[in-house]
């Protein structure tokens, strides 16, 4: 619980919508190219350092090996699904391939550790060049950064998590369909999705860990897109949750988070 969890919603709303210019998605841009010369992006140096300051401060507290006390609202029904989508793997004691996808400094690792344990086999993040360059020197053979999906070995996953991460690409779906080739499971988390015919694009301005302004855009996915660009890469929904923790505002409009269990179908269905 957070200051915030016991301030009403609709003083937030107020705050936030008299704000703009400072906080949440901004904006109805024609496509990306045109959000993002608006936006200021992030300075790459800034990010990394960032990243590995997280990194370093989790492994001088000994947080990856540590107990964990508890599991937030969010990580327990993120950890379900991805629980349901290797059950079988895990008890059979097979190792267990994850990919997660825009996994930045590796938060998820240790929850997913939690769960499996020595059944974790590989622990794959795929970040942006830079970052996945700044942390290569912490990889281990369990667990490592990438840059692109490009010469993974077997080319196959147990699961692929990807959490708040496909909104702030160029061309999501055809991400989706990259992640959707390498694993029969994906669990997308932290999603914004709206009631439109069409996905809308906006520029979000947002303040970092360490105080660096910066905006950049991302898309709110109309749920028929989304819900098509599904059917297209064989994948049906099998779990589906609110993430009500999150509040992203989309012209001071509360819009929250959405998270999906997807599990490609087979030839027979």
């Amino acid at each position: 619980m957070t200051i915030r969890d016991y301030v009403p919603q609709a003083l937030i709303d107020f705050a936030v919508k008299h704000n703009r210019k400072r906080h949440g998605f901004l904006g109805d841009y024609e496509s990306f190219a045109e959000a993002l010369s608006e936006c200021t992006g992030y300075e790459d140096q800034e990010i990394v350092q960032m990243y590995r300051q997280q990194y370093e401060k989790r492994i001088n507290e000994g947080w990856d090996a540590g107990p964990i006390r508890f599991f937030s609202d969010r990580e327990i029904r993120f950890l379900n699904a991805l629980q349901f989508a290797v059950s079988n793997r895990a008890h059979a004691n097979s190792k267990i391939r994850i990919l997660d996808f825009g996994g930045a400094s590796g938060g998820h690792y240790r929850f997913v550790k939690s769960i499996f344990d020595k059944n974790l086999g590989e622990y794959v993040i795929c970040e942006s060049p830079k970052v996945a360059e700044e942390f290569k020197a912490f990889g281990t053979s369990e667990k490592y950064w990438i840059s692109n999906l490009d010469g993974i070995e077997t080319k196959y996953f147990d699961v692929v998590l990807s959490s708040g991460t496909i909104q702030c690409l160029e061309k999501p779906f055809e991400v989706l369909g990259r992640m959707a080739e390498v694993s029969d499971y994906l669990v997308l988390d932290r999603i914004p999705v709206v009631n439109e015919s069409k996905s809308l694009v906006l520029k979000q301005n947002t303040v970092t860990s360490n105080g660096v302004r910066v905006s950049y855009p991302g898309w709110f996915f109309s749920e028929e897109e989304l819900f098509r660009a599904f059917t297209e890469f064989g994948l049906k929904v099998a779990l589906e949750w609110a993430v009500p923790e999150d509040r992203p505002y989309m012209n001071g409009n509360r819009v929250p988070y959405r998270g999906y269990l997807l599990k490609k179908l087979s030839p027979n269905e």
